[in-house]
């Protein structure tokens, strides 16, 4: 009898084991990596305190003072370069937070801005697209004017652009298409070299507009981010309905992709009216309507200085960008969570550049450099 009670003992150890469900597991469809990744995690989630190294405060006294912080790059010698896209300005300063140079203003001349919103350093050159005067303005690091590309002919310009190396770049393109079966957005994600030519789609949407019931900006996006150690590009799935990365190599082609399990959350009115309200700066008169009915899974995305990939998720303890929570993943395998913590009476504006975590604080026009994890 106990024989019996003691192999019923070990079977039930056995097949109980079995049944533990794993933290992932790697599935082929059509030929296509995937990697599934559960709500299990190989590390404690944790709370984490970022190191301050230095805040930059715009100076109201001078005519060096901040309207409106669109974008901000940090370049191989940590200075640090702030575009503020209503002064029509890029602001560089070294690594103690002083002033070194304002690069560029308003107008239409060589080395002039009238409408911009990011830019990106690629072999030691300050590109700057201008989405209004359709050109190009490139300065040198020290903020010396280089040169302009007319690119009037261009349906629209790249946005949202990283340098992959000294010759490649990716970003983001909005086409507008007029056609007999109606109005509609392309949104594309482009390899581009250093003069803007397409040389590959990596991934494209099309986005119906009818000017009647309006436009829902949130899904024009696409966010991706860009590893040059390992030469991959990222791309999240843009949905409320599946949490999902789609990764590429720096030609532009497929390598894996992996999901993650998670729980939707609802989309509330006053939600959706801080949505509108925020969209309305940028949309440029376009009626928006977003009937979302869930937030969509993932608000943002990057790589750190170890080439881990960070994805920002919306969590029912954390509704709000004050206390951002992001899935941390190696090769496409989810190991940790982490909370990083903000003042709550701030409104943060979070990216991480490698080396340096940058937090806009768009109340008090400031920017303020973490040390990496």
């Amino acid at each position: 009898m106990k024989k019996v009670l003691l192999l019923v003992l070990i079977l039930t150890v056995i097949f109980g084991c079995g049944k533990k469900k794993e933290q992932y597991e790697v599935l082929f469809v059509n030929g296509k990596k995937t990697i599934k990744n559960y709500n299990v995690n190989s590390r404690i989630p944790h709370s984490k305190k970022l190191k301050k190294r230095l805040t930059i405060l715009s100076d109201y006294k001078t005519e060096n003072s901040f309207s409106k912080i669109s974008d901000v790059k940090v370049d191989k010698n940590r200075n640090i370069f702030i575009l503020d896209s209503k002064m029509k300005s890029i602001y560089k300063y070294d690594d103690k937070g002083v002033l070194i140079k304002r690069i560029g203003k308003k107008g239409n001349g060589p080395g002039e801005f009238i409408g911009v919103s990011n830019f990106v350093l690629a072999n030691d050159i300050i590109l700057i697209p201008d989405h209004s005067a359709k050109k190009i303005n490139k300065f040198d690091l020290n903020g010396e004017f280089l040169s302009a590309k007319n690119l009037k002919k261009a349906s629209s310009l790249p946005e949202n652009l990283i340098s992959l190396n000294d010759s490649l770049l990716c970003g983001t393109q909005v086409i507008p298409v007029f056609s007999k079966e109606g109005i509609f957005f392309k949104i594309q994600l482009n390899l581009f070299d250093l003069n803007f030519n397409v040389l590959k789609i990596i991934e494209e949407k099309k986005i119906p507009f009818d000017p009647s019931k309006g436009l829902n900006p949130s899904k024009m996006e696409i966010l991706f981010t860009v590893s040059k150690n390992k030469k991959e590009i990222a791309v999240a799935k843009n949905s409320s309905e599946i949490y999902k990365i789609n990764v590429y190599n720096f030609l532009g082609e497929y390598s894996y992709s992996f999901t993650k399990t998670y729980r939707k959350i609802s989309l509330s009115e006053e939600e959706r009216k801080l949505q509108i309200k925020q969209y309305k700066k940028s949309m440029k008169g376009l009626p928006i309507k977003i009937e979302n009915k869930y937030i969509n899974s993932i608000s943002s995305i990057f790589y750190d200085n170890l080439d881990y990939l960070w994805i920002q998720r919306v969590s029912v303890n954390s509704s709000s960008n004050n206390e951002p929570i992001y899935d941390v993943y190696e090769n496409g395998i989810h190991f940790n969570s982490i909370s990083l913590k903000f003042d709550d009476k701030l409104n943060n504006k979070l990216i991480i550049d490698r080396d340096n975590f940058i937090v806009i604080n768009e109340d008090m026009n400031s920017v303020s450099i973490f040390n990496n994890l």
